[in-house]
């Protein structure tokens, strides 16, 4: 495993400070190819670390994966499958290593208007008062497709307290509708009513440079944390009651 090295800070979503690990060995770090311009291509990757990020300019590190730029074409069932278990054996989903409350003093979460997968559109306005899991992803992320049955278990157990989870997709535009669709039709069926699509405006909003990348949005649509790279049930249900607790 590379050692860290130095760390150097950058501004994230929200005026916010986040501390990015800078690794010595390069091949630790998911890069992505140069941009092509016929298509919708998502953001480069990042190491392989899960930053916390909060809005005191603390960040909180732990053990997470995230996935690649996407390929250039559309990916075959088989593929997708095989995408899910390199998922799981690629080092899997890994617990947080720290975990402490964001300190108070949040700023607004950055507003956003999704077209969600079903048809009509989903906007952060209409949400206060909730708390909103916004996760970006996509069909051809490993770790996104290895954790999304966690996040799909929490959201239905956390529903009746007023938790919405928003699956924003960051598949290429040209093929996202049907990638989505082919996803939840063969491995996830109760994705459908959480599915949505992020566009290049949004993700650049919430900082999202690598993915699965997760938004927390508190009660008041103020923005608890960030965090980058796949995790536990453990650990995602830790974070989802800390939010649950601010207010």
């Amino acid at each position: 495993m590379a050692r860290r090295r130095a760390a150097a800070n950058e501004d994230g979503p929200g005026g916010c400070r986040v501390l990015r690990p800078l690794l010595a060995d390069d091949g630790a770090v998911a890069r992505a190819p140069p941009p092509d311009p016929g298509l919708g291509a998502a953001r480069a990757g990042r190491p392989g670390a899960e930053d916390r990020v909060t809005t005191d300019g603390g960040t909180e590190e732990a053990a997470g994966e995230v996935a690649e730029a996407p390929p250039r074409f559309p990916l075959l069932p088989v593929a997708l499958l095989a995408l899910g278990i390199a998922g799981l054996l690629w080092s899997g989903i890994q617990e947080a290593r720290t975990s402490r409350p964001a300190e108070k003093g949040q700023r607004l979460a950055p507003a956003f208007d999704l077209e969600k997968f079903g048809g009509g559109s989903i906007r952060s306005s209409e949400l206060r008062g909730k708390v909103v899991m916004l996760d970006f992803w996509a069909t051809w992320c490993g770790p996104c497709i290895a954790e999304m049955p966690i996040l799909l278990k929490l959201a239905s157990e956390y529903e009746p307290r007023g938790v919405v989870f928003l699956a924003a997709s960051r598949d290429d535009p040209g093929v996202a509708k049907v990638q989505v669709g082919m996803f939840i039709d063969q491995r996830a069926p109760n994705l459908a009513r959480h599915a949505a699509f992020a566009d290049d405006e949004t993700a650049d909003a919430y900082a999202v440079s690598a993915i699965p990348t997760m938004a927390l949005i508190d009660r008041k649509g103020q923005l608890h944390a960030t965090y980058l790279g796949a995790a536990s049930e453990r650990t995602w249900r830790a974070r989802i009651e800390e939010v649950l607790a601010r207010d």
